[in-house]
């Protein structure tokens, strides 16, 4: 009986043991995570502070093509007007339809309630690309790309849709290319 009661004080001690050792490993690996946050928060600052300020002819310049951009969205013409040649189509009309702008995407995309998360604009005159990058409700999103499929011609060339797992939210890529 001795024996047995020893046996189990010891056991005791022994898980007790175990889960001290183990809540001190969680709460250093939790400490180290911290720390390398502050280090990494710590040397953002540093750059922030070491950056210069923008050159204003390269502020202009951007300016002036994001408003390209943000014009680019063709006006819509009647079908009886005399620039439109009498028939239904507009003149950028193709096979798809009249094409969409840029701006006309934007407010499809605030109308359905979706932000954009980063917008990156490249290319030379000629050849602009912009590529949007969202995070939104899946079905939110497809509810937009139907709406924008009932619009005419879509300047999207790229789309990519990555389901966030456990979660009704996907992270989507999409790119515009106006050649």
């Amino acid at each position: 009986m001795n024996n047995a009661v020893n046996f189990r004080k010891t056991v005791k001690v022994f898980l007790t043991g175990i889960l001290s050792l183990l809540s001190l490993w969680f709460l250093a690996a939790r400490g180290l995570k911290l720390q390398r946050a502050l280090a990494s928060s710590l040397a953002y600052q540093d750059r922030i502070a070491a950056l210069e300020p923008a050159d204003p002819a390269r502020r202009a310049e951007l300016a002036a093509y994001l408003a390209s951009i943000r014009e680019y969205s063709p006006a819509p013409q009647p079908p009886d007007s005399p620039e439109s040649g009498g028939s239904g189509e507009s003149p950028e009309s193709t096979e798809g339809g009249p094409e969409i702008g840029i701006a006309a995407l934007r407010e499809l995309l605030r109308a359905a309630g979706i932000r954009g998360e980063r917008l990156r604009l490249d290319g030379k005159e000629g050849n602009e690309s912009a590529e949007l990058t969202l995070r939104c409700e899946t079905v939110n999103f497809f509810g937009f790309l139907s709406k924008l499929s009932g619009r005419g011609r879509c300047p999207v060339n790229y789309l990519s849709v990555r389901p966030v797992p456990g979660s009704p939210y996907s992270d989507i890529v999409m790119r515009f290319r106006y050649e």
